[in-house]
């Protein structure tokens, strides 16, 4: 059940909305066009993101516009890239697709095990935030913010 919209939610909607406008484009426009339209707009609201974070001052609203926006361009991307893709190897078609996932997949653990290096702000052995309950995890105010991340020692 959807209780309230927090960016991540915002972001996959974006992607479902532009993928699903993606389709009903491709006809028209083709996979190829669809793909720089769809990079040209990763570029602009990345480098506008960027130039926003670059000031050191980072307002919420446009910080957040502005990822929303580079998010949703990739839906014009992932879909007609791997159609170019396939398209080269037409012979190797199930080979070319299964090294794509493959590799994706790969990409995928790296950057996950990424993530695995931070760990929340606090004890190393509890994992217990100051301030915070420990059978909840809220903080005493009942604030739900999110947890200052670290890199691992």
């Amino acid at each position: 059940m959807l209780t309230h919209p927090t960016p991540d939610r915002l972001n996959a909607l974006g992607l479902t909305i532009t993928s699903i406008v993606g389709v009903k484009l491709v006809g028209t426009l083709g996979p190829l066009r669809m793909t720089y339209i769809g990079v040209s707009g990763l570029l602009v609201f990345s480098a506008a993101l960027l130039a926003v974070l670059a000031t050191g001052n980072t307002p919420p609203i446009p910080t957040m516009a502005l990822l929303f926006l580079a998010i949703s361009s990739l839906g014009l991307i992932f879909g007609n890239a791997a159609a170019l893709a396939t398209e080269e190897v037409k012979k190797y078609a199930g080979t070319g697709s299964a090294l794509m996932g493959a590799l994706q997949f790969t990409l995928a653990a790296i950057a996950y095990g990424a993530t695995l290096r931070t760990r929340p702000v606090g004890s190393a052995t509890t994992g217990h935030r100051p301030g915070r309950d420990r059978v909840s995890g809220r903080s005493a105010d009942g604030c739900d913010e999110f947890p200052a991340l670290v890199l691992a020692d």
